[in-house]
């Protein structure tokens, strides 16, 4: 079998697998929920009531962003194996790459987790506990996962950039989810910034399915 972050690589589809996931988990939480997912903001009683009537959608959501986890797991090893792999002088950026996407994945699992705990408990836990465990699978799952991928996609592309290993447009693609994903973090303390992160998510997404159909080819 190819090693890793080699070109012909097998592991590389695990970069679809991390987008088509986490994709597959929003699409299915939606058709199963009894209603929109509450955004920072909604009273305690929305997010219980979504939690618990929702018990399904929310279980199967994060069941799905624990794959796509542990998908970019393994994509990030490739990535940075293929940094390694595309000039001298790229170890500090593989590193980078390397410790992004698993920092990223953290997160996301991280997310998913507290997901599962706040549909088990939200009967019982209380509203207190309820809006807690909410805003934290909002922190986790949102500005600190899509920042995380800043590194991971960023040192990435400008790797690959240097030693002309991708297309230039991936290579600007990634560079360009790079910084709008670190400007989510704007939303810590300004909540419409906000807007970065699924602009961010995205471009990410785009630039993980481009890098691995070029490594699967």
């Amino acid at each position: 079998m190819t090693a890793p972050g080699g070109r012909g690589s097998p592991w590389a589809l695990s970069g679809v697998f991390f987008v088509a996931l986490f994709i597959a988990g929003l699409v299915l939480s939606g058709v199963l929920a009894p209603a929109p997912y509450p955004l920072p903001g909604a009273s305690s009683a929305e997010i219980m009531r979504y939690f618990s009537e929702g018990r399904t959608a929310v279980l199967t959501l994060g069941f799905l962003q624990a794959l796509s986890a542990i998908s970019l797991i393994v994509f990030a090893a490739c990535v940075a194996a293929f940094v390694r792999g595309t000039a001298s002088g790229t170890r500090t950026l593989s590193w980078l790459t390397l410790g992004g996407g698993i920092l990223a994945a953290a997160f996301l699992l991280l997310a998913a987790l507290l997901s599962w705990v706040l549909a088990l408990t939200a009967s019982e836990g209380g509203a207190a506990l309820a809006g807690t465990l909410h805003y934290l699978i909002f922190l986790a799952g949102g500005p600190a996962h899509v920042a995380s991928l800043a590194p991971f996609v960023g040192a990435g592309s400008v790797a690959a950039l240097r030693a002309k290993a991708l297309p230039r447009w991936i290579s600007w693609v990634g560079i360009a989810a790079a910084a709008i994903s670190l400007l989510c973090l704007v939303s810590l303390i300004w909540y419409p910034a906000s807007i970065f992160i699924p602009l961010g998510r995205v471009l990410s997404f785009v630039w993980s399915i481009a890098v691995s159909v070029v490594l699967i080819r």
